[in-house]
């Protein structure tokens, strides 16, 4: 700011050019009807942008400019004083209004100063802090870009009085502070033209669109990062083997993370139900491939765990060698059907067969050394023989020489024969003694040649079985029994199936993943039209000396009683422009509303003909009588704008008195049906300190006005009815008149099902799943309590959500409180089928095994082992049965090799003789024992398939309490 000429010519100056000024008067020039106004802004920083409540905030220097012809002088009547500033209130300045602006007032518009320039030029800049709705476009968030309109034009005077233009076109953006956020790219402005319902001139107005592009960076760090990461560890699940006992324990680690940033990123974006960002969308797509990944897994525990089941035969050579392909994993080589299965007496005892096999067998090598020493003592035995009968040869022929000498030696004779006698004694007992040493050499030879008959059978015997492997490819279908070989090929088979489903859901999982992306829209622009009218009005000199006949002698404070009324008659309308928010907690709706007024005060009545055929003229509303109209349910300090703005007078006293106001009032909120409500506020709008005999108010619509309003991102106004009211209250006898405005607002729920009822179905249903997993994955409690865990986390959220209501409960939160009893009672359910599965060998009470596990196991289609009643005999009942067994048995175990030699019957006789060998030693152990372990077996059986059928019924006690308690909330709701 400065100055040309001396102070006392600025004074001079000043007081000239006030001097007979009508600051409250529109300057009319000669040939201009309509005064020309310029409004540019420059944007010095944006604040904040504020996403869930759509309000922005900047702050920005106003620039406005026009011509005043009230205010132009000569400089060089003035030492060539070419400018001077002065306050703005001591001059008239246009009414220039942010339309969406939802602050109290217009901060710094009378606080500063204005350059006035001899052509009557007047620029006015002034420092001004918005705070205005901006709608927020979520489609494409973090990425996205927003445009927030500031609609700047007259409140009181029309296109035909006030022509609002800009004169750069532009916002200025050379002194912008940067933002952490946001990055202002430009600032375009563009002039309409508008036509409202109040009135049948058009309204111009220059809107600045305010291009806003966000600033990734901290949201792909923060969220899409991390959120990615959690969402590849879901498919580390399908890695995890069926025995870690954590796959679906994973998944609903994942579901519960991804919950988390769903409600991170909803608590940080306006609840449009409008469009859905595509972030959000990712979240729901990841939560749900959770929950199907879950339910993949517990269909892959249940194929892993399903042991020695019998596979059907279409599974085993069609399906599993098809996805074998599919996933390239080996199939085993499965068991031909021509394979035949023993007798099932046979089945519990032929797996000892190996062992005796490899008894017989050592016995045999213990039997051949045996053989290998008798042989030897023989060959010893056989020497000592020949030496005897040798020396036996010799006595002989000295017997013989003796005899021949006999008659020539009697005495010599008699010696000679007596020991001829003995040593004839002694070749009788070595000829004995030969004798039994033959037979045992014999005896010897004859259990050699059986031990080597049992040799080659052995031999026989191993070159079949090897055979049989070879042809069955396993190595394990002759060592074993029949029965076991088909359970340990089952459960290998089964296993091998859950490992290729588990592979296949990876590939889904992935390929799912790949492909589920999200879309975004393209926001487009409208601008109105910019068309321009022209009227003709009085002159500035005629509007002056018009407001000083009305304003002489006129009491602004005292109501107008006109002859013949004794009431004055008052109307009240609104247009709601927005609904800024709806504070469900809290009980509170904020609008942003233009209020209607309009009554007739007989004092401000003139003849248009001696005022140059003038018949309106606006003036401040602080300068005449207005009525006390007040908002009984506000909460806020003061009605905003009542005392700010101009009225529009006519010449027949008819005053019309429109301002923008913001409304802060109680709305009480009925929740049952959230967020399927609808909410009814009422506005009642009357009169303080005149009771119904001074003042009558009255509508002149039917409903209020919603043709200019802005569509919000979560409700919908349907309809303003009003009602007028007469009451009269305990303070005093006189009627009290009101006019009620209830408005109708209706919920869009798009934004709730899809961030809290879908994913906490979703979760709900997650829980099923914990009667169908197995109780060796050790994950079925675990299960419950996540999901009991989730939907404490929802509940608190609508909790935040929704104010403390006594008189009625949401559905949504009796549903919530229906699913944690639910997932309660199921955790309680699963430790009993635990308890019941991990009992042992306890012994089963005839009560539970006749009376509550057989008509269980009917209802749940559960295929019980034979129960017999009598299963524990006497022992000599146990040594037939043994007996039968083991005939049975050799006849299997014959059967079985008869094709394979032509000695088969030999070998048959003989294993018979290794087998009642083996039997009469194992005989007694086997007695004493097996009658104890088949108890202890059959008990066991007996509490897995009672844990199985209470699984099962579980499942089915679950859904159907699911399905009646949903059906019965949704019931409630639509027939309430």
């Amino acid at each position: 700011m400065y100055f040309t000429g001396s102070q006392s010519r600025l004074d001079n100056l000043t007081a000239d050019l006030l001097a007979d000024y009508g600051p409250n008067v529109r300057p009319v020039c000669p040939g201009k009807e309509t005064v020309p106004v310029t409004v540019d802004m420059a944007v010095r920083q944006l604040i904040t942008l504020n996403e869930p409540e759509q309000t922005v905030q900047f702050n920005v220097w106003m620039r406005l400019a026009w011509v005043d012809c009230h205010l132009k002088w000569n400089p060089d009547d003035y030492n060539g004083t070419k400018s001077i500033v002065l306050p703005i209130d001591l001059i008239w300045k246009p009414d220039i209004t942010l339309y969406e602006s939802i602050s109290e007032e217009f901060y710094g518009f009378e606080k500063f100063r204005a350059h006035i320039y001899p052509d009557g030029y007047v620029t006015y800049n002034f420092p001004f802090k918005i705070e205005a709705l901006c709608p927020v476009s979520v489609a494409k968030f973090p990425y996205d870009s927003q445009i927030c309109s500031l609609m700047f034009g007259s409140w009181s005077y029309n296109g035909f009085e006030l022509d609002v233009s800009t004169k750069l076109g532009a916002g200025d953006l050379s002194s912008v502070k940067e933002n952490v956020e946001w990055i202002i790219k430009d600032i375009p402005a563009i002039r309409h033209e508008l036509y409202y319902g109040c009135c049948p001139e058009p309204y111009p107005d220059v809107t600045f669109y305010i291009n806003l592009k966000r600033k990734p960076n901290y949201y792909v760090t923060n969220i899409l990062i991390p959120s990615l990461l959690v969402t590849l560890v879901a498919g580390l699940g399908f890695f995890l083997p069926a025995d870690s006992g954590e796959k679906v324990g994973l998944e609903l680690t994942v579901m519960l993370a991804m919950s988390v940033f769903q409600l991170l990123i909803a608590d940080h974006l306006p609840p449009s139900a409008d469009e859905t960002p595509w972030i959000s969308s990712f979240f729901s797509f990841t939560m749900i491939l959770s929950g199907g990944s879950s339910c993949w897994q517990v269909l892959v525990l249940n194929l892993h765990h399903r042991g020695d089941r019998h596979m059907p035969h279409w599974l085993k050579f069609y399906v599993l060698k098809l996805l074998g392909r599919l996933t390239w994993i080996d199939v085993p080589r499965v068991k031909p059907d021509y394979v035949k299965q023993s007798s099932p007496k046979c089945q519990t005892k032929l797996h000892t067969d190996k062992a005796a096999h490899t008894t017989d067998k050592a016995e045999y090598t213990t039997d051949t050394a045996m053989h290998t020493t008798d042989t030897s003592v023989n060959t010893t035995d056989k020497a000592t023989y020949t030496t005897d009968k040798a020396a036996h040869t010799a006595n002989k022929t000295e017997y013989t020489t003796d005899t021949a000498m006999h008659t020539t030696d009697t005495s010599v004779n008699t010696t000679d024969k007596a020991a001829h006698t003995t040593d004839k004694d002694e070749y009788t007992t070595d000829k004995a003694e030969y004798t039994t040493d033959t037979a045992m050499h014999t005896t010897d030879t004859s259990a050699f040649m059986t031990d080597k008959s049992l040799a080659k059978i052995f031999n026989i015997l191993d070159r079949n079985r090897k055979y049989k492997e070879e042809e069955l490819g396993n190595t394990s279908s002759i060592s074993l029994s029949e029965p076991e070989a088909e359970i340990a090929e089952n459960s290998e088979l089964w296993i091998s199936l859950a490992l290729m489903v588990d592979r296949i859901g990876m590939m889904v999982f992935f390929l799912s993943l790949s492909i589920g992306c999200g879309s975004g829209k393209i926001i487009k622009d409208n601008t109105g039209d910019d068309s321009k009218g022209t009227f003709t009005y009085g002159s500035s000199s005629v509007l002056n000396n018009l407001s000083t006949l009305l304003l002489t002698n006129y009491g602004a404070e005292v109501r107008p009683l006109c002859p013949g009324y004794e009431r004055v008659n008052v109307t009240v309308d609104i247009a709601i422009r927005q609904l800024i928010s709806l504070d469900e907690p809290e009980q509170l709706i904020h609008f942003n509303m233009w209020m209607r007024l309009g009554w007739i005060d007989c004092n401000l009545r003139w003849n248009p003909d001696d005022f140059n055929g003038t018949d309106s003229i606006v003036l401040p509303i602080g300068l005449i009588w207005k009525p006390d109209v007040t908002l009984y349910e506000s909460i806020s300090a003061e009605f905003y704008g009542f005392k700010d703005y101009r009225a529009l007078i006519y010449s027949d006293g008819y005053v019309a008195y429109n301002f923008p106001t913001k409304i802060e009032a109680l709305c009480p909120i009925d929740v049952a049906k959230f967020p399927f409500d609808s909410q009814v506020c009422e506005l009642m709008f009357g009169s303080w300190s005149y009771n119904g005999l001074q003042l009558d108010i009255r509508s002149k619509n039917v409903e209020g006005d919603l043709s200019s309003m802005k569509e919000h991102v979560e409700w919908i106004v349907e309809k303003a009815a009003n009602v007028r009211h007469e009451v009269y209250y305990g303070c005093c006898p006189e009627p009290f008149i009101d006019v009620t405005f209830y408005i109708h607002l209706k919920r869009k729920p798009a934004y709730y099902i899809t961030n809290i009822i879908v994913p906490s179905f979703l979760i709900t249903m997650v829980a099923s799943f914990g009667f169908l997993l197995p109780v060796d994955s050790g994950e079925k409690v675990g299960l419950e309590l996540t999901v009991m865990l989730a939907m404490s986390v929802f509940q608190l959220l609508v909790a935040d959500k929704l104010p403390p209501s006594a008189d009625s409960t949401p559905w949504i939160a009796m549903f919530f409180s229906f699913t944690l009893i639910l997932s309660g009672g199921s955790s309680l359910w699963q430790v009993m089928v635990l308890n019941i599965h991990h009992r042992g060998d306890r012994t089963m009470s005839r009560f539970t095994k006749c009376y509550l596990l057989k008509p269980l196991a009917y209802i749940t289609c559960v295929k019980l082992p034979r129960l017999q009643n009598n299963r524990y005999k006497t022992s000599q009942n146990e040594v037939i049965q043994n007996n039968r067994y083991q005939t049975s048995q050799n006849e299997v175990i014959q059967n079985r090799y008869t094709s394979s030699q032509n000695e088969d019957k030999i070998i048959s006789k003989l294993f018979n003789t290794l087998n009642e060998r083996r039997m009469s030693k194992e005989k007694e152990v086997e007695i004493s024992t097996s009658s104890e372990s088949e108890k202890e077996e059959v008990d066991s059986d007996l509490w897995i398939h009672y844990a199985l059928v209470l699984d099962r019924l579980g499942f089915v006690v679950f859904l159907f309490s699911l399905v009646t308690g949903c059906a019965y909330i949704f019931i409630g709701i639509i027939y309430n």
